[in-house]
């Protein structure tokens, strides 16, 4: 059948089927060809054509298409049908079958079928099997390539087998999964006090192991659970120091104070050497303390401290902010980079089972989606649940109980009930300015003088009863030696008139922890005390390079270059101008202007309306003044107050100025109501619910208290007339907790007297409506702020007489302490005055 090429030049009818208007080509010529069959003949054009250029791209096209065929073998059997089929003298017929085997894109190849030139399609053919020719080497280039590689690896391969069966045939290497295996039976036969549970999970792991392919996603579970599970000190313990003496000399190198922990943790040295062990096996034998006090009073550090003196491997975990329950209890094994929870690898860390845990800020545990880590502590602080507690990694009971956990936190109320329940709490209280003193002498400054180099580094008497017996701890101790023996070089370099006189005088201390740094720890002392080391390292450098340079220059002929003696002394640095001692007078060339200028808000005594009251927060204790005025413009157009019988005149307390305050104020207000008066309370401060109740309270109960019990004011209107502010200073803090009642209604009463409080006294405590003085907390912690006010009157509730006893006789010393039972007893020594009549129900 013979094939012709046509134009399709349009449609004609769509059909089906479809009707088209074309054009025939003509019988194609071919220069050379003339009189074979089935090949047209036009002598005219033919001899104008040009046979050579044809022949030459015909045999081109040949020669390349014989390239392709070696390169890429995948063409032969097309080409050898084509030479068989077709004949390879005609250039047309050549030239479509060169384009067809190309991978060129369609425009490509319907540009040589379009073309009707011999000469002009050859071309184009050949330029479409060119390229081919040449992205088959390419290819092929590749090929080898990646065949090398892979013959490359497979041949290592290989020959790593051979070496290894080579080496398993001498029995001198083992497979990894048979050598794996052999590790972990090698740990469980060590584990002389692993449990029988534990040793079948094991069992059962092994053999498990033993069936699973390297490859394997579980494989790599399996083994690194059996890493964990064989890893963990299986009966091994440290020997505890049972030397109560010993013990306390190691707790006081560390820390100065403290009484009340270290005397808990020589009791249970005691116990421990009386019963031959601190701690045995079984239910209720664990401990658990729980430290709490404001920051800064060592609660974290006397951890170390105290696992030192009982010999024991130290490990602290926080668990501020926490919020997922694995990082107690562990993950599951299924979850990718799963791992125990921290007390199991407390264990595999300490290597022994006996550790002393410290759980660092136990009140800041959070609570998210993933659970609640303080309902997770329960178990594990449970003295007789945590003999067997469970890890969800683990999957097997361990024992913890031989553990000893130290808990600190900074406040209680944070803790859930039942978690705290399960702790004895031990409290620190914050330091006063003799104890922040002797700490400042014995640790602070010579440590901060070691690390500004200054001086070398003082030996603690607790080097000598160390219990660093491993590898690690020795390594630990050379690596501190080898710094404090640099820093002691560099002390070495200290002028020696200098390192004799370089020193912080006890007055400056003092200035310190009254002007700069009050709060309940040393933490903000300690900084202060960096900084005055480092101005003074400063100043050395400075005097050493000034002999330097006075020394090199000291051989010039010109004295030009000398400084003069009112320029020296005008370059004097502030430790040379106080002879390096700093005292109180030059403290201010270190740290600055002080940042407190008074003990006091009120010098000289409250006026009538103000009291000093005594607070405890998170810091420590802290002075605490309620301030009550009355608000001009009362309902009944009196201010409130009418002169007569039981009234006083009073013009020097008022609030005054144009204007008062509206209904819209800031602060609460509560009504006092009835037909006799429209007196009210307004509050500010920031005061929290139980503060603003306390205060609602104390209103009622001195307005009871004022008609009732005060001497000459029993027709005294003032508080059921008046609009009332009550304000506690420094409003942007918060302020809440049931301790102000009393200093409110003394206040309130003190207003409505017109009558100020005695300038020496101080008190805190809360009241009921019916006057009765409740117990509060603090004690300790609102002694040491009373005396750091200089007050020498405290009134304290009845109920807190216990704790007063406990406090130490310095800071009871020169104090008159009055315990009140009810407010009758605070009204006495507030005002220098018996209360007299009946304490009646409140009569609006």
């Amino acid at each position: 059948t013979l094939h012709r090429r046509i134009d399709f030049l349009s449609v004609v009818d769509a059909g089906p089927p479809m009707v088209g208007e074309v054009r025939h080509w003509a019988a194609p010529l071919v220069p050379g060809l003339e009189g074979r069959a089935g090949v047209g003949m036009n002598s005219k054009e033919a001899v104008g054509a040009s046979v050579d250029l044809v022949k030459a791209l015909s045999n081109e096209v040949v020669a390349v298409i014989r390239d392709l065929v070696r390169v890429n073998p995948l063409i032969r059997e097309q080409t050898q049908y084509f030479t068989t089929r077709v004949d390879v003298g005609n250039p047309y017929k050549l030239a479509d079958f060169a384009a067809a085997l190309t991978t060129a894109s369609g425009t490509e190849l319907q540009a040589v079928l379009e073309e009707a030139d011999a000469a002009a399609r050859l071309r184009k053919a050949l330029d479409l099997i060119v390229k081919e020719r040449e992205v088959s080497k390419l290819q092929a280039e590749i090929k080898e390539s990646t065949e090398a590689s892979l013959s490359k690896t497979q041949r290592d391969f290989m020959l790593h087998e051979q070496l290894k069966a080579i080496k398993k045939e001498l029995g001198v290497e083992q497979d990894d999964k048979e050598a794996l295996l052999a590790k972990f039976k090698q740990r469980v036969e060590e584990a002389v006090g692993m449990p029988d549970t534990a040793k079948k999970v094991v069992d059962e792991e092994l053999a498990k192991l033993s069936l699973l392919e390297r490859n394997s996603a579980e494989f790599n579970t399996s083994r690194s659970y059996l890493d964990w599970l064989t890893s963990l000190p299986w009966g091994k313990h440290t020997v505890d120091c049972l030397d109560v003496a010993k013990a306390k000399v190691t707790l006081d190198a560390d820390h100065y104070g403290l009484d009340d922990v270290k005397d808990r943790i020589l009791e249970f040295i005691a116990v421990g050497k009386l019963k031959g062990a601190l701690t045995g096996r079984g239910k209720g034998n664990g401990k658990i303390l729980c430290l709490v006090g404001p920051p800064g009073v060592g609660k974290t550090s006397i951890g170390k401290s105290v696992a030192n003196a009982l010999g024991r491997k130290f490990f602290r975990f926080s668990v501020g902010g926490l919020s997922d329950v694995a990082e107690i209890k562990g993950h599951r094994r299924t979850y990718v980079g799963a791992m125990p929870g921290k007390p199991i690898q407390s264990l595999k860390e300490t290597g022994v089972c006996n550790p002393l845990i410290l759980i660092d800020e136990i009140d800041k545990l959070g609570r998210g989606h993933q659970g609640d880590p303080a309902s997770a502590l329960l178990e594990l602080l449970d003295p007789s649940q945590n003999d067997s507690f469970s890890d969800h990694f683990v999957d097997t009971p361990v024992d913890m109980s031989q553990a000893l956990f130290l808990c600190t936190a900074n406040v209680l109320d944070t803790i859930p009930a039942p978690l705290l329940d399960r702790m004895e709490v031990v409290r620190i209280a914050g330091y006063d300015l003799p104890e922040k003193v002797e700490i400042a002498e014995r640790y602070l400054i010579p440590n901060a003088m070691h690390q500004a180099g200054l001086k070398p580094k003082p030996t603690p008497a607790s080097d000598d009863n160390a219990h660093d017996d491993d590898a690690d701890g020795e390594t630990e101790k050379d690596a501190e030696t080898q710094e404090a023996a640099a820093i002691a070089a560099a002390a070495a370099a200290v002028p020696a008139e200098v390192a004799a006189k370089l020193r912080i005088d006890e007055s400056a201390v003092q200035a310190l922890v009254r002007w700069h740094c009050r709060e309940a720890g040393v933490r903000q002392l300690a900084q202060k005390i960096e900084r005055i080391c480092r101005k003074l390292a400063l100043d050395v450098v400075r005097l050493q390079e000034a002999s330097s340079n006075s020394s090199s220059n000291s051989n010039s002929s010109s004295s030009s270059w000398l400084p003069s003696s009112s320029s020296a002394a005008a370059a004097q640095t502030p430790s040379e101008k106080c002879g390096w001692v700093v005292s109180e007078d030059s403290l201010h060339e270190f740290v600055g202007q002080p940042l407190f200028t008074s003990d006091r808000l009120y010098e000289g005594g409250c006026p009538a309306g103000v009291v000093m009251g005594l607070a405890w927060t998170s810091m420590g204790g802290t002075s605490l003044y309620i301030e009550v005025a009355e608000v001009p413009g009362s309902p009944d157009g009196s201010g409130g107050r009418t002169k007569g019988k039981g009234a006083t005149a009073r013009n020097g307390n008022a609030m005054n100025g144009g204007g008062g305050f509206d209904d819209s104020s800031s602060g609460s207000e509560q009504e006092g109501g009835g037909d006799k008066g429209r007196g009210s309370l307004m509050t500010t401060g920031k005061l929290g619910e139980v503060m603003a109740e306390s205060s609602q309270i104390a209103y009622t109960l001195a307005r009871n208290f004022l008609n009732h019990r005060c001497v000459g004011h029993q027709d005294n209107p003032f508080l059921a007339n008046a609009r009332v502010h009550l304000h506690v200073p420094e409003g942007a803090t918060p302020k809440d907790g049931p301790s102000a009642g009393v200093t409110m209604t003394t206040a309130l009463l003190s207003l409505a007297m017109d009558k100020p409080t005695r300038a020496d006294m101080a008190m805190t405590g809360e009241v009921s409506l019916t006057g009765k003085v409740l117990p509060v907390g603090g004690i300790k912690e609102k002694t040491i702020a009373a005396r750091r006010a200089a007050i020498t009157c405290l009134v304290l509730p009845a109920a807190n007489r216990k704790d007063y006893l406990e406090l130490p006789a310095y800071l009871k010393e020169g104090l008159e302490v009055h315990f009140a039972d009810t407010y009758d007893d605070v009204y006495a020594v507030a005002f220098s005055e018996d209360p007299s009549g009946v304490f009646g129900s409140f009569d609006p």
